[in-house]
């Protein structure tokens, strides 16, 4: 398989259940629900969280991807340093085609789960809640790899919803890596500012590299 060119809906639907993420993150909402359902006594609060979680989403999407996947390489003592995790993404920069380079790297995606987890802990008083807010992000979590693996691959929009967040997304890779940062949800792009008027964004001539060399992110 070339990952370059799709045949059908389902084929583009076996290509994403191969892949690394979305099992992650389909067992870790398998697992963590069914504990949640173990421990019963759903309440009012549950549906809260939940709400926050998807409320406080698309924010969510715009810090990680401004301030850790393009987060800059720190040049120091002579040498360049940068997180080997984040490398994948520079990758996904130089080949958005490549149906293999829109999933989030399983390391990457453990980390977060892990960090997740732990302020999800950390703020809500009982573990039954914090197992809701990270079975409605591991929801959003498949919602986002499905919705950007799509965007990523000739698959072109059928419902008016789609087609805004596809055009939004493409601008990002092939207008201007600056802008129009978010990929399941736009708000958080309206809210920062980052989603000008494409007729007036310049063709950034770093869309692909992010300004950073080669071999950085090969």
């Amino acid at each position: 398989m070339s990952g370059r060119r799709s045949t059908s809906r389902v084929r583009l639907f076996r290509y994403f259940a191969e892949q690394s993420s979305p099992r992650i993150m389909l067992v870790a909402l398998v697992t963590l629900g069914g504990l949640r359902l173990y421990l019963g006594e759903g309440s009012a609060w549950d549906a809260f969280v939940a709400g926050a979680v998807v409320f406080l989403w698309p924010l969510n999407e715009w810090v990680l991807h401004v301030y850790v996947l393009h987060a800059r390489p720190i040049r120091m003592f002579g040498r360049t340093f940068e997180m080997k995790l984040l490398t994948g993404h520079g990758a996904h920069h130089l080949d958005p085609l490549a149906w293999k380079q829109s999933f989030i790297e399983p390391r990457a995606l453990l980390v977060y789960i892990v960090i997740n987890a732990a302020f999800l802990l950390l703020l809500l008083p009982s573990f039954a809640l914090a197992l809701t807010g990270l079975c409605t992000a591991a929801v959003l979590g498949l919602v986002y790899e499905w919705t950007h693996f799509l965007i990523h691959t000739d698959y072109r929009p059928r419902t008016r919803a789609f087609k805004r967040l596809w055009v939004s997304h493409r601008l990002h890779h092939f207008k201007s890596e600056k802008y129009w940062f978010g990929v399941t949800m736009l708000s958080g792009d309206r809210l920062l500012g980052t989603q000008p008027d494409p007729s007036k964004v310049e063709t950034s001539p770093t869309c692909r590299t992010l300004g950073r060399d080669a071999e950085l992110v090969s």
